[in-house]
């Protein structure tokens, strides 16, 4: 029997709309049996889980888990089995920067540099998600570098790191002994996930082969998101079922028609070719324009008081920013001098304290 999964497809609203209706439609099913929700980052935890409770009056037994919850759920108890034990959050970082320090050969004059360990990391994470046994991969880098020392030199800093490890586990390793059979509950949700690993796709299709499976995926132009449409195009090739998200709570009367606030028209356009007609302002989109990123801080910083004076709490806020090397100490900085209290999401490095100075 082929896999039980069916892929959702819209625009971000109809998406949650749609959400939200296959899980009143699994509490019909059974009111407190489990329904796993899987989440791409872990801002999504909490807005689900609001959304859910507000749109649905309540909820109960709806687990909203990040890949490494999900991995660690069906993986950590074989691995707990086996003696091992689990690591700290940012140990495989450490371990890696220890290494990376006392590695001779190609990599030996970037060893203390800070980004060296960072791109290792990440490379590690790639690796893993894709399957690959990191103790091994010595015969498979051979002539894919410009240099040949430095597979060599990758090759034996991975095997040494992976040895440093063996009697520890993380969620890169749970992933790739999850048990599919462990999870339990009616169905598994994959909502806001723009970017699955190899492991952790072959993972969700294992489960599609004993629960249904529902993958929610954004409607945008393929240009837009190559890894997203890559990731429809192997669904379709394990042969899914397909269909749109609905565009309106089929409870709710038709509402006559009437004009979109700015802010919903810009989302709806946002990955599509320009229609060359003007949008009309409203109160619901500001554009500011500052002449360097300092002034554009402290404007939006001003614009953060402004709503605090209407009534709109702190915690309602969000501001969102791409380069976080440049525009993370402004925003403390300029925060801090406000008296605006503020949570930075991916946190401040060591060596921007006074401590790690």
């Amino acid at each position: 029997m082929g896999p039980s999964i069916t892929v959702v497809t819209g625009r971000p609203a109809a998406l949650r709309l749609a959400l939200s209706e296959r899980v009143a439609a699994l509490r019909c099913e059974s009111p407190l049996e489990p329904i796993t929700v899987l989440v791409g980052s872990s801002l999504q935890r909490p807005h689900l889980a609001r959304w859910l409770a507000a749109d649905l009056g309540a909820h109960a037994n709806v687990r909203i888990l990040l890949p490494g919850d999900l991995a660690l759920l069906l993986g950590a108890p074989s691995l707990v089995a086996q003696g091992r034990r689990a690591l700290p959050p940012l140990a495989d970082r450490v371990l890696l920067a220890q290494e990376a320090a006392v590695s001779a050969g190609y990599f030996e004059p970037v060893a203390e540099a800070p980004g060296f360990a960072e791109a290792l990391h990440r490379l590690v994470r790639e690796l893993r998600g894709a399957g690959c046994d990191l103790a091994s991969l010595g015969p498979l880098l051979e002539g894919l570098t410009d240099a040949p020392e430095k597979a060599s030199s990758l090759a034996r800093l991975l095997r040494d790191f992976e040895a440093r490890r063996t009697g520890f586990y993380g969620p890169d390793d749970a992933l790739a002994a999850a048990d599919p059979e462990r999870l339990d509950g009616l169905a598994l949700l994959v909502y806001g996930a723009t970017e699955v690993s190899p492991a952790l796709e072959r993972l969700i299709l294992a489960i599609g082969r004993r629960m249904p499976v529902t993958f929610f995926l954004a409607d945008v132009p393929a240009a837009a998101d190559t890894r997203l449409s890559a990731l429809r195009q192997r669904l379709a090739h394990a042969g899914v079922n397909t269909e749109p998200a609905p565009q309106q709570q089929p409870h709710q009367p038709q509402q006559p028609q009437r004009q979109e606030p700015a802010l919903e028209r810009v989302r709806e356009r946002l990955f599509e070719p320009p229609r060359g007609e003007p949008l009309d302002p409203d109160d619901s989109l500001h554009l500011v324009s500052a002449p360097d990123p300092a002034r554009e801080v402290r404007a939006a910083a001003r614009a953060c008081l402004a709503w605090a004076a209407e009534g709109v709490p702190f915690w309602e806020m969000a501001l969102a920013y791409r380069h976080g090397d440049a525009y993370r100490p402004l925003v403390e900085a300029a925060f801090a001098e406000a008296n605006i209290p503020v949570y930075l999401h991916e946190g401040s490095p060591v060596a921007e304290r006074p401590v790690g100075r």
